[in-house]
Order: structure tokens, then C-alpha cells, then sequence
């Protein structure tokens, strides 16, 4: 499990994407939180987490076509 006091860095889309699986993870095992609402919760961040993936793949296809136009000039 991650360090709650260690301070973290949401710099990329694969950063935030790293923290919000922890909060899921956190939150699987959190049996205090009604059952409906803890579904809701992690139903509301998988779908950040799709985008995350989704801009993190785009981030990379883009990098590589600049590199790509750069070789080229």
C-alpha cells in the first residue's frame, strides 16, 4: 500500500493514473463505506482513469510523431 505522508507528483496522465489505482485499491478494502456507495465511488474513478490511459497513449503517439517530423526536417 502507498505511503500516505510521501508526497507525489501529478505531472502526467500516468501519475494521476498511478494514484487514483491506489485510492481503488484503498477503497476495495474499505468495508466501513456503505457497499452502493464505495460501487460508486470506484465506477466514478475507473472512468477517470480510462481517460487517464487514454491521454497517456495519445501523449506517446503524439511524442513519437514529433520525433518522427523532426527526423524528417
Amino acid at each position: 500500500m502507498a505511503n500516505p505522508n510521501r508526497e507525489i507528483r501529478l505531472n502526467k496522465p500516468q501519475d494521476v493514473r498511478r494514484m487514483l489505482q491506489d485510492i481503488c485499491n484503498e477503497l476495495r478494502h474499505d468495508h466501513d463505506m456503505e457497499r452502493e456507495k464505495r460501487a460508486r465511488v470506484l465506477g466514478y474513478l475507473g472512468n477517470i482513469i480510462l481517460t487517464t490511459i487514454r491521454d497517456g497513449d495519445l501523449e506517446e503517439r503524439l511524442v513519437a510523431v514529433e520525433k518522427q517530423l523532426q527526423g524528417d526536417v
